[in-house]
């Protein structure tokens, strides 16, 4: 938890995150974004894993690319995940 507070996330925080914004949504409509360092789109393992899921289900509906230096203290890139539930099956990825 201090992780957060602090501003700095950890692997497993940054997950929890998107956990959290995913499982916030409402039952069929919900929408919402999610603020990442831009390193979450290439890494394995679990965040891979997550990151599949949200394709696969149609959750997933948009990436935006952030520049590096856009936020005080930090100069990597980010990017924001954009999470929509309504018409998700519709978006679907073929298995």
């Amino acid at each position: 938890m201090a992780a957060l507070r602090m501003g700095r996330a950890t692997g497993q925080a940054r997950r929890l995150r998107i956990s959290a914004a995913h499982h916030s949504l409402t039952q069929s409509t919900g929408k919402g974004a999610c603020i990442l360092p831009h390193g979450v789109l290439f890494r394995g393992n679990a965040e891979g894993i997550i990151r599949e899921q949200l394709v696969r289900s149609g959750i997933l509906k948009g990436i935006i690319g952030l520049p590096a230096n856009l936020f005080y203290g930090t100069g990597i890139p980010a990017c924001i995940l954009v999470l929509d539930k309504e018409n998700a099956t519709a978006r679907r990825a073929c298995s």
